[in-house]
């Protein structure tokens, strides 16, 4: 009795991990594809902040891959019954880009398992999503108020973190929807045109939607959190523009032939690893700077790979997405 009693005691305090399995399937809201290399992610609500911060580590990732119909999966993992989950789903249709492939999150996350379990979990799909927005204006005047929309799906993925400006549009309520989003994760900034050219100017009262707090925004069909905006009056830290002396970039991600690895550092030899999920190294070797090194993968399985490139005073890391 003792011991149950202990055990029962443990299990309140520690929580307990079941190995167990979360099972769905794609729901296409847009045309539905014959086929696509798509997957299907299980995230903690930490990992899922880490990933719409560009910073997720890619080992807390449970996944599954998904190519055809019915568009079923089955997510084997360890699963907290006490932790909160969000299911999402990613269905390569067009060339390698994410933007504007259908993609979708399970409506009801976050979720917690049942003794590791989860089933029903039906990830609606799309490549253009109605985006709902709520605005605090402050102090400011609520009136020539535009929404800046960028991608970063592309950037997030090759590792350049670069976003590209896919439209600008005028909001007129501080409850406002932004309509036909091409699917992706996205930046919106919302600001004040004071000098009416319908573009941001520094110095202007400029406000980032946030989402699971970071300041960026999953443009998927499904979505239960609605993004939010304070408008402040003061210049964009230039702290956001990440300009690093040493870069890598990798491209197309996914990528399903060859990866272009991009070397952006003065000249020299330095060390390159890469790793699967798990961590073990598939592919090493020496890479000079300022080059491209192809790597072509061989006998590997569909999923995350992990490249890192290191040198005497560095260590630069980014995720790249294979499917065959």
């Amino acid at each position: 009795m003792r011991e149950a009693m202990a055990v029962l005691i443990l299990v309140a305090v520690l929580g307990i991990v079941f190995a167990g399995t979360i099972d769905g399937r794609f729901v296409f809201e847009c045309t539905e594809p014959s086929t696509a290399q798509g997957f299907a992610a299980v995230l903690t609500e930490n990992a899922m902040r880490s990933l719409a911060g560009g910073s997720i580590d890619y080992t807390d990732v449970d996944f599954a891959m998904v190519s055809e119909p019915p568009w079923s999966f089955s997510i084997p993992g360890e699963f907290d019954d006490d932790s909160l989950y969000y299911a999402f789903g990613v269905a390569i249709v067009n060339d390698a880009v994410l933007e504007g492939n259908p993609i979708g999150m399970y409506p009801l996350s976050p979720f917690n398992t049942s003794g590791g379990n989860y089933v029903g979990v039906e990830i609606p799909m799309a490549d253009t999503v109605d985006i709902s927005i709520i605005i605090h204006p402050g102090d400011v005047e609520f009136t020539d108020i535009y929404a800046l929309v960028l991608d970063m799906s592309q950037g997030m993925f090759s590792g350049t973190g670069e976003m590209d400006t896919d439209f600008v549009v005028p909001i007129y309520d501080t409850a406002a929807i932004i309509d036909n989003v091409p699917s992706g994760l996205k930046q919106i900034l919302i600001f004040k045109d004071e000098n009416s050219n319908a573009m941001y100017d520094d110095g202007e009262p400029y406000g980032y939607c946030q989402s699971i707090d970071t300041s960026f925004v999953f443009a998927a069909a499904g979505v239960p959190m609605i993004p939010e905006a304070t408008l402040r009056i003061d210049k964009i830290d230039e702290k956001r523009v990440i300009t690093p002396q040493i870069a890598m970039n990798l491209y197309p991600s996914p990528f399903n032939s060859e990866l272009a690895i991009e070397i952006d550092a003065p000249a020299g030899e330095y060390k390159l690893k890469i790793s699967d999920i798990s961590g073990k190294i598939v592919h090493s070797g020496n890479v000079c700077g300022g080059t491209s090194y192809k790597w072509s993968p061989e006998n590997l399985s569909s999923g995350i790979y992990n490249v890192k490139i290191s040198g005497q005073n560095f260590v630069i890391q980014k995720n790249a997405v294979y499917l065959k």
